[in-house]
């Protein structure tokens, strides 16, 4: 890796030329740099190349960025709990008016039922946002095709919430897909503290926030002057109607601990954390600003042109159909400590039309699975259990050769690629779901685990009166 890089950089004796941190196979991290040697008059006698390990430097940068991230947090939560806040009153007060309501209005009824039902999802997709984002990033070994139009819908998302009702956000951005390799998690990072700097920019009233994405064409600010060379790039914009940067404060706003807020409003890191973070992802930043009128940050991130594989975009779910269960004895076992969920899904796969065990843990599962007589279809396992967890216990189904189609659910952010190496070898998870699950989300899952090959599920749509009252009230 790295003698290829010499052997690269020694065609020529001109020019700079710095990469990106390596990664070796034992997990060390090395920068590389190359400059021509010049002597006192400018004359090229040789070239240099700097190998510096920055493995524990690496550690050191990591625990910084997450407790800037942490920060971050900090600024979001306080909007987030309003909003949830609001969520969770729409959310009872529907439920009591159901209550409430006389039973020979159904259609009033359904109206509160649904009101409810909407709220949930929201709050639900505003919880996904902040978890996705506050769960614990590991650098370089997270990186994978990211789709920055979605990360720019998340940052949009998160950000609605954490600034004055009367700023306007926008998002812009083409038809086109814009896919760049990297961790997901620290690019929403950059995005998301160049974007709280711009809501401390921001005018009393009518401000504005402007969030893009744009594929560019453009040539490394690496290169030297006589080169025209040029690469693919996403570039990612944040731009406001704020106060501007000063142009004595130009040079210095990407230095460590330096800002210009005040001693409680800032840390003087988000900027200098974005910039480590772009650069390590081999782009850069890039901005404009005037005083009085605002500023443009310019993120560019090398594009992935031909992303193996891409996230499908999630559909709006509107009058869902319910796959049913095949075969009349197909069983089900809900494994979960807690009472009220476990409840919850038995009766939503009861009215499926599924035959459902439970077990309160893990070692209970494992009993049912490989010390009863019991036959089992599919396995819906939750993460966080006591005793034994859902992580440990599909471990031991694996290790031990049973290959039960196995749903894992969690109230967290899971990365599909943890189980996919806790199964050894065998059949991973058929799927992953969010809690809390819908009524569909649940059918679909639980279809694709217990359907056969040559028997596709056959479907039925589910309206609201083929729904009996108590089994509408368990859609969240």
């Amino acid at each position: 890796m790295i003698t290829a890089w010499i052997e690269k950089t020694s065609a020529s004796l001109e020019g700079q030329d710095e990469t990106p941190p390596l990664v070796s196979t034992d997990n060390r991290v090395f920068s590389l740099r190359s400059s021509p040697m010049r002597t006192d008059v400018g004359e090229v006698i040789g070239r240099i190349w700097i190998v510096k390990d920055r493995s524990e430097m690496r550690v050191l940068e990591n625990q910084l960025r997450e407790s800037q991230k942490m920060g971050t947090i900090g600024q979001l939560a306080g909007g987030i709990a309003h909003d949830f806040n609001n969520l969770l009153t729409a959310i009872r007060g529907n439920l009591t008016l159901a209550e409430l309501t006389p039973a020979s209005n159904q259609a009033g009824v359904r109206d509160k039922l649904q009101n409810a039902n909407h709220a949930t999802t929201r709050a639900a997709e505003l919880v996904k946002s902040l978890l996705g984002y506050s769960r614990r990033s590991t650098g370089v070994a997270m990186r994978k095709a990211t789709n920055l139009k979605r990360l720019l819908a998340d940052v949009q998302n998160l950000l609605k919430h954490s600034v004055d009702p009367r700023v306007t956000i926008q998002m812009r951005g083409g038809m086109d897909a814009s896919y760049a390799t990297g961790d997901a998690t620290q690019i929403e990072q950059v995005m998301l503290n160049l974007c709280l700097n711009a809501r401390d920019a921001l005018p009393a009233d009518k401000g504005v926030i402007e969030i893009a994405v744009e594929n560019v064409t453009h040539r490394m600010p690496s290169k030297t002057a006589e080169s025209n060379e040029s690469a693919d790039f996403v570039m990612l914009v944040v731009r406001d109607n704020g106060h501007g940067i000063s142009e004595e404060h130009r040079q210095r706003i990407f230095e460590p601990f330096f800002t210009t807020k005040a001693g409680s409003k800032g840390t003087g890191l988000g900027l200098s954390t974005a910039q480590d973070i772009v650069r390590e992802h081999g782009g850069w930043i890039e901005f404009d600003s005037e005083v009085g009128r605002g500023s443009e940050f310019r993120v560019f991130l090398p594009r992935l042109l031909n992303p193996e594989q891409t996230e499908e975009e999630i559909p709006i779910d509107n009058g869902p159909a319910i796959n049913a269960p095949i075969g009349a004895q197909t069983t089900i076992l809900v494994v979960d400590d807690e009472a009220p969920v476990r409840s919850i899904a038995m009766n939503m796969l009861g009215f499926l039309g599924y035959r459902v065990l439970e077990a309160c843990d893990g070692q209970q599962a494992l009993d049912i699975l490989l010390r009863s007589k019991e036959k089992v279809d599919a396995v819906l396992l939750d993460i966080y259990m006591p005793k034994l967890s859902g992580r440990d216990t599909f471990k031991e189904l694996r290790a031990v050769g049973n290959e039960v189609p196995v749903v894992v659910c969690s109230g967290f952010v899971i990365d599909p690629d943890e189980f996919t190496i806790l199964s050894q070898g065998r059949t991973p998870p058929v799927d992953i779901m969010l809690k809390p699950y819908s009524l569909d989300g649940l059918s679909k899952a639980l279809a694709k685990a217990v359907q056969k090959p040559q028997a596709a599920a056959p479907a039925f749509e589910l309206t609201a009166s083929r729904v009996p009252q108590q089994a509408a009230m368990l859609v969240s």
